[in-house]
Formats: structure tokens, sequence, C-alpha cells
């Protein structure tokens, strides 16, 4: 059964803003609501993840979805990521006027 690892409403601010940093052993799944998105607004989703802990052990970003303008089905469901190191999901709106994003990661 899943539980709640972190939950809110990100105001954007220009900046990559996290949304997850973690080094639980665990599976990470969740959504954003992208509902206040207008036109003229991109927002970028990146996820990071660490895949060994010893030598030169570093986040890597694994990939990367952006979206632009009104969104026609705005909840992104972030589907279910392994981790036993580190995993990090940011949010970072580049363009247009910054919005409030809910979102809600869950672990297992």
């Amino acid at each position: 059964m899943p539980t709640v690892n972190s939950q809110g409403d990100l105001t954007a601010d220009g900046t990559e803003q996290q949304l997850l940093d973690d080094t639980t052993n665990k599976w990470f799944s969740g959504w954003v609501d992208l509902e206040n998105m207008a036109s003229g607004d991109t927002v970028i989703l990146r996820y990071y993840i660490k895949a060994r802990s010893a030598g030169a052990a570093t986040l890597s970003k694994w990939t990367t979805d952006t979206y632009t303008n009104a969104q026609t089905n705005p909840m992104v469901f972030i589907a279910p990521l392994p981790s036993d190191i580190e995993i990090k999901i940011t949010l970072q709106q580049t363009t247009g006027t910054n919005r409030v994003y809910p979102y809600k990661i869950y672990e297992s």
C-alpha cells in the first residue's frame, strides 16, 4: 500500500524546484496538476537517478518531460520508479506567468 512521501502546492519561480529528493530503498510514483497552465507557459519535469553509491557516484538526469500552453489533460502521472540509492524529481516553469502546481508523490 503506498503512502504519501511529499505533497503540496508548488509556486513556480523560474528556477528548478524540488518535488522529491529521497535516498530510501522504495518505489515512487505520483501526480502533478498542470491545470493552471495557460497559453505561453512552459513547464519542465526532470527526473534524476543515482545508480551507484561507490566511486564517482553522481545524481544523473534520467529523462525530461516538457509541457507547453494550457493542457487538455492536465494531470501528469509519474509512473512507478524504483530507487535504492537516490531519486530526485523537479519542476521548472521556464516561460509565462509563474503559477501554482499541486502535486503528490507516493512511496511504497
